[in-house]
């Protein structure tokens, strides 16, 4: 299902690899020159280690700068970004994401660039899309989501509330998993206020989608895909009518 507009806060794609030795160095690798065509605006940050030492004069913890991280913008503007390790790479939407198709072909992009400039030492050991929504009405009673919201995500947050009692955070999590992958899922009443009682229609539902299978690189591409429609899936199971045509479905299927 495709929206005019969403709740979309954060839009995070990770992929996990065996680290690269020059792609963690202090040297901007090519990687990230190749990345730097896509974002221009570079930036390299220190990645440090904390090691606990055990001596004559007993344990004691160091922080050592180890490598960097390469962080790719188009402008000023903090987001999208897409951060490059030695054993990791990811790309991160926020408000503004709206094209999947725009981010997966970032992340194809990026990923041939790793297979092609590193070979086989790089196939993804693991793979993560997350899409983190924050709905939120300016105005209407905190707990009143008749309508937007799956009753049953509505009818948990409010398990166990005593009539005497306000709510001031309810959350709930669960993991789920198949032979492909594994998803969880963070949903409920957050209360930007905390720890203040609840007053604003705020519900976060946070899913998180992952494979930690080893795969090359079409194959990752080919599991990106699932984990995408999973966590749309899932997103759509967990609202009703009412929230659909607040973001004014574009192909209504629902």
């Amino acid at each position: 299902m495709r929206y005019r507009s969403n709740f979309l806060t954060h839009v995070i794609v990770r992929a996990d690899f065996d680290p690269v030795a020059e792609l963690g160095g202090h040297v901007r690798p090519t990687l990230s020159q190749r990345i730097g065509d896509l974002f221009p605006v570079v930036e390299t940050k220190p990645t440090s280690e904390v090691r606990l030492v055990v001596g004559p004069g007993g344990p004691q913890m160091t922080n050592e700068t180890v490598g960097a991280v390469f962080e790719h913008r188009r402008g000023d503007a903090p987001l999208p970004l897409v951060a490059l390790a030695r054993d990791n790479l990811s790309i991160e939407y926020g408000a503004a994401y709206a094209d999947f198709g725009q981010l997966r072909g970032e992340l194809a992009q990026i990923l041939n660039w790793l297979a092609e400039l590193h070979g086989a030492a790089t196939s993804i050991k693991r793979l993560g899309m997350r899409y983190i929504n924050e709905i939120v009405f300016p105005t209407g009673h905190a707990l009143d989501w008749d309508g937007l919201i799956n009753p049953s995500l509505i009818d948990s947050v409010k398990a166990g509330v005593l009539e005497n009692m306000r709510i001031k955070r309810s959350t709930r999590s669960f993991e789920v998993l198949n032979d492909d992958f594994a998803m969880h899922i963070h949903y409920g009443l957050f209360n930007p206020d905390y720890p203040s009682p609840l007053v604003r229609r705020h519900f976060v539902l946070d899913i998180d989608a992952y494979s930690e299978r080893r795969m090359a690189v079409p194959e990752a591409l080919s599991c990106f895909d699932a984990l995408n429609s999973a966590c749309d899936e899932s997103f759509e199971s967990s609202i009703a009518r009412g929230l659909r045509d607040h973001m004014g479905a574009v192909n209504d299927q629902v």
